[in-house]
């Protein structure tokens, strides 16, 4: 493989690389919206993205 092909290669894998954070980014926002509107709905403050996940397991179990 010749410098120029690694290039272009690691072009397209920082590009998917850098695609990939931002939909984590949003994800991430999405997750920050429900814990808040969890919150909310059960009166509880203080709440937290790992307490949102416990909260669904214990609903819908490991699967979920």
């Amino acid at each position: 493989m010749t410098d120029t092909e690694v290039i272009l290669k690691a072009r397209d894998a920082f590009s998917e690389r850098d695609r990939a954070a931002r939909r984590l980014q949003e994800i991430d926002g999405e997750i920050k919206e429900l814990v808040k509107a969890y919150s909310l709905a059960t009166k509880v403050w203080g709440f937290t993205a790992l307490m949102l996940r416990q909260a669904v397991r214990a609903r819908l179990g490991d699967a979920a």
